[in-house]
């Protein structure tokens, strides 16, 4: 049996909610579409194209010159009025 859900019917239902029980539906309806639409595998060193071991063999391992940063320049000023 498949029932039809008009989404409009339900939104005045959902706006009966408390904010807290409409934040309770929204979490779960995203922990519904997660498994669906997101991987939440961790990519390895490898799918990035990395060859296995590569970072263990070079971190740390630069033997030339001491690196120096040079000067930056002049930068922009952000604007942090919004936050």
């Amino acid at each position: 049996m498949t029932t039809k859900l008009d989404l409009l019917e339900l939104k005045p239902l959902v706006l009966k909610l408390s904010e807290n029980d409409r934040w309770l539906l929204l979490q779960f309806l995203i922990e519904l579409l997660r498994p669906q639409t997101i991987d939440n595998s961790t990519p390895s060193d490898r799918d990035w194209g990395w060859t296995p071991g590569f970072f263990e063999r070079t971190a740390g391992s630069w033997q030339g010159e001491p690196l120096e940063r040079g000067d930056q320049g002049k930068y922009d000023e952000r604007d942090w009025s919004f936050l």
